[in-house]
This record gives C-alpha cells, structure tokens and sequence, in this order.
C-alpha cells in the first residue's frame, strides 16, 4: 500500500513497456509507477516461479547467518562476525558454478535488459562488471540497517 496523496495517485500509470528491446515485442514488461520524483517504477513478473524455487532449492542448504566485515589493523585485511544489527541469513550463488552458472547468466542478460547495465560477474575483481548473486532471508521482525557492504582488496 502506497500511502500518498489521491491527488499525487491520480497522476500514477500501469502500461506494458514493449518498445525498449525486441525481447520484450513477445513477452512485455508489466510497469507500474509508484513515484514521479522519485522516480520509482516496479516490474513485475521479471523472476518466474520456476526460477524462483531453483534459486530457493539452490540457496537454502547454503544459508548462514550474514556477518559483517571490519578492517583487521595495518595490512588491510578484514575479519568478519555476527553481530546483533545484522538479521539475515544470506548466502551467494556463482555464475561460474557447473549448475547455477547458466540459470543465473541467462538471469544476468535478462537484468541487463531491463536496466541497460552491464551485469557480468567474474573472480577478477579488476574486470567484474557486478557482485555475485546474493540471496537473504530475514526472520519475522528482521530489519535491514545501514551498513556498508564491500570490504574489497582492490585500492582504488
């Protein structure tokens, strides 16, 4: 539920996006805008129900408490730990990986047309174009706090 003004939900649209890449002539994109400015637009339908159950049958058994990162002194290196903030379980899925690899590429150029971003991800931190696939799960009463993500070796 979007708690906004009638006068602000009047100006909001649903439309089939169809005209931004021939994939989607067959298969539109269902949009609805939820904000001017703004601009929030939600898509539905990007994430099928048979990708959905590979991704949950693939990250569950991998599933682990999400830990955050700290520097660990002059050498740069970082340590990790469970704090209370942090109530997630969380797990990564790799494109590189025998099973998940192909599901998840197809899954990256489907989020590259979508976005017009570059999603490819690799081990080499020098050309990766995007981070792993992260899935969480957060129990009831769970809450996403700021925090920073990345602890990377690479110096910019």
């Amino acid at each position: 539920m979007i708690f906004q003004p009638e006068a602000s939900k009047a100006k909001l649209v649903c439309w089939y996006e169809h005209k931004s890449d021939l994939a989607w002539v067959i298969n539109p994109l269902k949009m609805e805008v939820h904000s001017w400015d703004p601009y929030i637009v939600q898509i539905y339908d990007v994430i099928g129900e048979n990708l959905t159950d590979f991704l949950l049958l693939t990250a569950i058994p991998n599933m682990e408490r999400a830990q955050t990162s700290a520097s660990n002194g002059k050498d740069g290196s970082a340590q990790s730990y469970v704090t209370m903030y942090r109530t997630s379980t969380s797990t990564h899925l790799f494109e590189d990986h025998e099973v998940n690899g192909p599901i998840l590429q197809h899954f990256d150029r489907r989020v590259g047309q979508i976005t017009g971003l570059t999603v490819e991800n690799t081990h080499d931190p020098y050309s990766m174009a995007s981070e792993e696939w992260q899935i969480s799960s957060y129990a009831f009463g769970g809450e996403v706090v700021p925090h920073f993500d990345a602890v990377s070796a690479v110096r910019f």
